[in-house]
């Protein structure tokens, strides 16, 4: 199994990140792959509960999903 991590950066990346999650949550096909962690904090900060998704992607044409669903997300007004 692979793990994508994911993170949304700007004025807002926690709304975004949260965006992004319930965007994700609407595909069948990933539906349970999609979960909320924490990245690994640089020197000197202290980090997020939740600032990255995490994707677990295996065989089956799930990273083509996620793939198709991040292009669709990004092209949004």
């Amino acid at each position: 199994m692979v793990r994508v991590w994911l993170s949304v950066e700007g004025d807002d990346a926690v709304e975004g990140l949260a965006e992004l999650s319930e965007w994700l949550r609407q595909e069948n096909e990933l539906r349970g792959l999609v979960t909320p962690g924490a990245a690994v904090p640089g020197p000197g900060e202290l980090g997020a509960l939740a600032d990255v998704l995490v994707a677990a992607v295996g065989s089956g044409g799930v990273i083509s999903v996620l793939a198709a669903s991040l292009k669709a997300f990004l092209a949004q007004p």
